[in-house]
């Protein structure tokens, strides 16, 4: 059985949405949402250089950008989610947490390194507009202290951040606040064996280049997990308006049912992929797997939902047809499927005749049902409003 390991939420400039949290909750054991008062790649007092005669204490360096309302957002989805979080599904990550498993510093060497690749840079920014300047938060340079004689044991000489060309300074300053959170949690994921979840677009796009130019700046970088790739595929299958209307009770009621079919997913994705040497690292040829996965599905379930209505049509207008009378119906309904599902099924589609029913319509209905009923994705349709199938 695969361990499916804890998802680390990476922030963005603005809040994530309370249905994408659910649906990390649906599918995942346990969710780590950092804290909205880590607001800086490094926030007051995280480092404290100390020198013969003095300590010098940073201060906030590249602050996170951060739309109007994400603090009252994030206070919101934390305070309403309490019920999750006395289940340990939740989990609220503050700034002191972050410094307790990570090295401030570390972040900061991290950031030098990748904030002079302009490709990397530029990825930060896919809003960017030549002809706007975009608005700055906090701090956004760098600066540094010490004694004369001596330098901080994080600094590094002649370091010298990349510029996007063409565009207004202030869309790379924008841009480095923005690499900076994301180099942050993902060194933070790797430290704590944390698989990564972005929303929105920035974080994605910065994820994409970075995994590009780890290998020229040997840097090490998070691979994407097989469960969490799996759940970037699966994602839609559940609908936000769906998800909107669920109390955090419902999120828990469906997440039973979710976890262990989730496993299996995940087993039965594992032994393909053994079985064709694939590795994490291949993403198109596990994307391939899951996408095939979940097109087969899709279509047996259109072919069963079709099957469904010209039985439903056939038993409507089937006057002129042969009909089947009184016992002989109800023996041939336990033969195929049982009289409970065939007789539920008649009656939801309001059908009052004395069952002017094609034999071989009615075979069509139970064998296409079981085929759907046999998939490994099947279970996904207690979230849609069809869990009769």
């Amino acid at each position: 059985m695969i361990n499916i390991s804890p998802i680390l939420l990476v922030p963005s400039d603005t809040p994530p949405s309370t249905e994408y949290i659910k649906k990390l909750c649906i599918f995942f054991p346990k969710i780590i949402i950092p804290h909205h008062n880590d607001q800086a790649l490094i926030n007051i007092g995280d480092i404290v250089d100390k020198f013969p005669s003095i300590e010098i204490g940073w201060a906030e360096r590249y602050t996170y950008p951060r739309s109007d309302n994400y603090v009252d957002s994030m206070s919101d989805l934390i305070n309403s989610s309490t019920i999750m979080q006395k289940r340990n599904i939740i989990h609220i990550l503050d700034k002191e947490s972050i410094k307790n498993i990570t090295d401030p510093g570390a972040h900061y060497l991290s950031f030098c390194g990748l904030s002079s690749n302009e490709k990397i840079v530029k990825s930060a920014i896919p809003d960017a507009n030549p002809n706007i300047t975009p608005k700055l938060w906090g701090n956004y340079f760098d600066f540094k202290l010490a004694p004369e004689g001596y330098s901080s044991k994080y600094q590094i000489e002649d370091y010298k951040s990349a510029e996007v060309k063409g565009y207004p300074q202030e869309w790379s300053l924008l841009a480095l606040q923005r690499l900076g959170r994301f180099i942050k949690y993902n060194n933070l994921a790797m430290a704590a064996g944390y698989n990564l979840s972005y929303y929105g677009r920035i974080n994605a796009d910065i994820s994409k280049a970075y995994n590009a130019g780890v290998n020229e700046n040997s840097f090490a970088r998070k691979a994407p997990s097989l469960e969490h790739l799996t759940f970037l595929l699966f994602e839609n299958m559940i609908s936000d308006a769906a998800l909107s209307d669920m109390s955090w009770i419902d999120v828990l009621e469906i997440r039973k049912q979710f976890m262990q079919n989730f496993a299996n997913i995940l087993n039965f994705i594992e032994k393909i992929a053994k079985r064709y040497e694939i590795t994490n690292e291949q993403n198109f040829s596990i994307t391939n797997i899951v996408n095939g996965l979940e097109k087969d599905y899709l279509k047996l379930r259109e072919d069963y939902l079709e099957a469904l209505e010209k039985f439903r049509i056939s038993t409507m207008l089937g006057l002129g047809r042969a009909l089947i009378f009184g016992g002989g119906v109800q023996v041939l309904l336990q033969i195929l499927s049982g009289a409970n599902y065939i007789q539920g099924l008649i009656a939801s589609i309001g059908t009052t005749l004395p069952f002017a029913i094609k034999y071989k319509e009615i075979v069509d209905v139970y064998l296409k049902r079981k085929r759907l009923k046999k998939h490994i994705l099947h279970f996904f349709d207690r979230t849609d409003g069809i869990s009769s199938i």
